[in-house]
């Protein structure tokens, strides 16, 4: 259980004010009018580790305690912009990690909503079937290298599968994914029954991800 308080704002005023009581924590929370003391240190505790919880303490600590309205609420206000850098932190660490770890690899459309097992054998095995990993080195080689390769292998994939992927349906286009942020698309429709060359259209963005359709 929480002896004292989190960097948040709102950690540190709700500490103040259990402090300035004189009060034991369960004294303090039945102070509050809460008559299950187990939930209300439950929620106690929750917004001294973490900043949020339960806005029935928050109220309750206005008409008990009468503490300054317009101070509760800067508190409050500051903490939502701590929980904000916070996040864009997290997320900002997330995309390095996800950039110094990613490798090409070349994604298999197929049409929205054609799964044809359960959701849950879709979700197991999707990675695997649509997601086809390339060598590591190809993404040294220069570019024109890169797309010949995933051009021979696309249709190579294609004429293997028969134009199907299991569980999903009908193939209807490739996506080679040749950084963090950008692709080259290549729609069934420019290679399928055709020997010609064919042509993989750059697109930049966000890549795909392995999800279910």
């Amino acid at each position: 259980m929480s002896r004292c308080a989190s960097h948040y704002s709102i950690s540190q005023f709700i500490y103040r004010v259990l402090q300035d009581s004189g009060l034991k924590r369960s004294q303090f929370i039945t102070s509050l009018g809460y008559r299950n003391v187990t939930g209300g240190l439950r929620s106690l505790d929750r917004w001294l580790d973490g900043g949020e919880g339960d806005p029935v303490l928050i109220d309750r600590l206005i008409q008990v305690y009468r503490v300054d309205p317009g101070a509760l609420h800067a508190a409050l206000v500051e903490t939502e912009a701590q929980h904000q850098v916070e996040h864009d932190e997290e997320v900002h660490r997330r995309e390095q990690w996800e950039r110094q770890n990613f490798h090409q690899y070349v994604f298999v459309e197929t049409p929205s909503g054609a799964v044809r097992s359960s959701f849950t054998v879709a979700a197991i095995v999707a990675p695997a079937l649509k997601t086809i990993r390339l060598p590591e080195g190809l993404g040294a080689k220069p570019e024109s290298e890169q797309i010949q390769h995933v051009t021979d292998l696309i249709r190579a994939h294609f004429n293997e599968h028969g134009g199907k992927l299991s569980l999903f349906g009908d193939i209807i286009g490739y996506r080679f994914v040749n950084t963090y942020r950008a692709s080259h698309c290549c729609p069934v429709k420019h290679f399928a029954n055709s020997a010609k060359p064919f042509v993989i259209n750059r697109i930049g963005g966000v890549r795909p991800k392995n999800d279910l359709n």
